[in-house]
């Protein structure tokens, strides 16, 4: 499923050493020659995967399988054959622990929170609602705070349910999902996090505040964007320096003399943002208030709403639309305590 909805290609060895006791396939994945090549043999067959591009012993190349047509379209199907319990509880508390090599995360119900807690009765009410309508991956929205975040219940609870997982990026899979068997849109808080920063000092950006700095540097606005986003959400200047030198994001090239000197301008255009400092978790949160109260506010007028962090995903009509976009700006603006609005962009399949 990863290699259909992330369109890349499925990369696997078929040489037989790579299966013998104590290689990487044989050890850690349990695989064996005889039956992995007979089992990619077989979906060949069926139709399920496309004739392989083989790989070359010279360069160490694996060989390259791609799902066909039918495959994809078939895989598509399921997603809306998955369904998660909608039992409490909807409001969790994680955190990682160290077990050797390896990060081990958990997970508990937050016991803290009275039932008459308005984040318990909204997803109670959110939720029921949800459990009635047919949208991919179907699972419950969850309010999780980590643990190591402190105090974690006054900032850094995030809203999560399992479609926001579905790739968006290179391959628009959520976008091309349906809610009640209707084409979808994401509405998009535009650059979010910058722009609640600023509200918190009561301060109204324009519709788009990385633009100015990457055209007077000469920089991309993505590059612009990624610097802010990983300032403003970094707990220490020299890990976020260092996490730049390392990244993990491949599509936005940034070199670290020029995510300082972004910085930098960044600072100066915008001196009320605080870098450095973990705003980030506490923005988290505001956004997951903000998606709460829309959402709650929109299931009282029967449109089923999913939130996508940032953005409400909502069945693509004139009604849902205009209803979910309003509904959204209002409790931003209620959220951030401010009288304006927050600039959104909305999302479709074909854009």
């Amino acid at each position: 499923m990863h290699t259909v909805y992330s369109r890349n290609w499925l990369a696997i060895s078929l040489k037989e050493s790579a299966y013998t006791t104590g290689q990487y396939l044989n050890h850690n994945l349990f695989l064996s020659y005889g039956a992995t090549k007979a089992t990619l043999d077989k979906m060949e067959e069926m139709g399920w995967l496309e004739k392989p591009k083989k790989g070359s012993n010279l360069t160490g190349h694996a060989t390259l399988y791609s799902p066909t047509p039918w495959l994809e379209e078939t895989i598509a199907g399921w997603l809306y054959a998955v369904e998660k319990p909608f039992n409490p509880p909807h409001i969790l508390l994680s955190w990682d622990e160290k077990q050797g090599k390896k990060k081990v995360r958990h997970r508990e119900p937050l016991l803290a929170l009275p039932d008459s807690h308005p984040d318990m009765v909204r997803l109670s009410r959110i939720n029921a609602f949800l459990s009635q309508q047919t949208y991919a991956l179907k699972a419950p929205v969850t309010l999780i705070y980590r643990r190591d975040t402190k105090p974690y219940f006054l900032h850094g609870g995030r809203i999560y349910t399992d479609i926001q997982r579905l790739p968006a990026r290179k391959a628009k899979v959520r976008l091309n999902t349906l809610i009640n068997g209707q084409p979808v849109v994401e509405i998009d808080l535009k650059a979010n996090h910058i722009r609640m920063a600023a509200a918190l000092q009561d301060v109204e950006l324009p519709a788009d505040p990385y633009i100015d700095i990457a055209n007077h540097l000469g920089v991309t606005r993505d590059q612009v964007k990624l610097t802010i986003n990983r300032s403003i959400g970094s707990s220490h200047a020299g890990r976020n320096e260092w996490g730049v030198a390392h990244p993990d994001d491949e599509d936005i090239y940034l070199p670290l003399d020029t995510f300082k000197r972004i910085k930098e301008e960044a600072q100066r255009t915008y001196p009320f943002l605080t870098f450095d400092e973990s705003l980030g978790v506490k923005l988290q949160s505001l956004e997951g208030q903000v998606m709460l109260q829309a959402m709650d506010g929109l299931l009282k007028l029967g449109i089923v709403s999913l939130p996508i962090h940032d953005a409400l995903m909502v069945a693509d009509g004139m009604l849902s639309v205009n209803a979910a976009e309003q509904h959204l700006k209002d409790a931003w603006s209620e959220a951030l305590g401010v009288s304006f609005a927050p600039y959104v962009t909305i999302n479709r399949p074909s854009e």
